[in-house]
């Protein structure tokens, strides 16, 4: 594939999604974005509109379809959707793709890639992660706050990736201002930032503040570093050989990160929103928040601990629960979100 020929194809036109669709096309790249209902409709009218700290302000004229519509071929797919949403999109990833595409989901979901991976087995999966404040703040309207746009994504053991691809990737990032890196173990990185992710999205949808709230020393920020432990011991458990220890790490990031800058109600919403972990298990549906919006918890049991994934379905993240097993807490909240499991 040569890169300035590269055709991006961008499934899930959110704020993940649409930042990444936007950069792209600002530096002139080919990008088509999948997207539905009225954020479709106002795309196609009028164009995807981009409020950036980084870039400014811009009307981008990007084609975009829904997935069924979509019959074209692209040579990199970037799965932004939610997790819960994977399935939808098989369809569109096998369509899509021809011999030499390459597939990388951008979840907050550890695990993404290898899932993805089984459903199409024909087509080649990579998995990634990314450092951003980005959401959908109007019908075909997206906000990028802040100065971290970071991409980092990478080939498992044992997938095999055209040569010069994963090169001509970065590049092509890079040109749009994305800064792009080329994992050596993608799995321990994707794992990385789940373990922020996570950690971040509990602590603030459980007290109800905004990021700022962890950098000061109490109960907040006590709560925050019990569930990063947490998920150390997890990553240990499966083997994940760490750089630095989690603990330090996530403090690091959230203590570099300007708590005025990302106190908008659209910020919360992005730490908030999708992750978990993806491993064989059991899911389950757990019943609906007073607003009637579903949840999705995705169990998974690794040498007695028990980690529950919460997917609001809904749109008011001030809603979410954390959960434990199977029963959803009311009370009290542990400080941490892994029990042992005995009877």
């Amino acid at each position: 594939m040569e890169n300035n020929n590269m055709k991006y194809l961008i499934a899930g036109t959110g704020g993940v999604g649409g930042s990444i669709a936007a950069f792209l096309s600002l530096a002139g790249k080919y990008v088509t974005c999948i997207a539905r209902g009225e954020h479709l409709a106002a795309i196609r009218e009028h164009g995807l509109r981009l409020h950036s700290d980084l870039k400014g302000e811009h009307t981008l004229p990007i084609k975009a379809y829904t997935a069924e519509e979509y019959t074209g071929k692209a040579d990199v797919i970037f799965v932004c959707v939610k997790g819960y949403s994977i399935d939808s999109i098989t369809e569109l990833i096998k369509r899509s793709a021809h011999k030499n595409t390459v597939v990388i989901p951008i979840l907050n979901v550890y695990g993404t890639g290898l899932r993805i991976q089984r459903l199409v087995p024909g087509v080649t999966v990579l998995d990634g992660c990314i450092y951003i404040v980005g959401f959908v703040s109007g019908k075909g309207e997206i906000t990028q706050m802040g100065k971290i746009f970071r991409l980092v994504y990478g080939a498992h053991k044992g997938t095999v990736v055209p040569r010069g691809t994963l090169e001509a990737v970065r590049q092509d990032l890079e040109e749009s201002g994305i800064k792009a890196e080329i994992s050596p173990d993608i799995n321990r990185d994707t794992f990385v930032k789940w373990s922020f992710i996570s950690a971040m999205a509990v602590t603030g949808a459980y007290y109800d503040v905004p990021m700022g709230e962890v950098q000061k020393p109490g109960e907040v920020r006590d709560t925050f570093i019990g569930l990063s432990r947490e998920s150390a011991a997890l990553g240990a458990k499966l083997g994940i050989d760490f750089k630095e220890d989690i603990v330090e790490y996530n403090l690091k990031v959230i203590d570099k990160l300007d708590p005025f800058e990302y106190e908008s109600p659209g910020y919360i919403g992005c730490f908030t929103y999708d992750f978990g972990v993806h491993q064989v298990g059991e899911a389950d549906e757990a019943g609906a928040d007073r607003g009637g919006h579903g949840y999705h918890v995705q169990h998974i049991h690794i040498v007695h601990l028990s980690f529950a994934a919460v997917h609001p379905q809904g749109n008011n993240q001030s809603e979410c629960s954390a959960m434990t097993g199977k029963t959803c807490i009311t009370g009290p909240f542990p400080t941490t979100i892994g029990q042992k499991l005995y009877g």
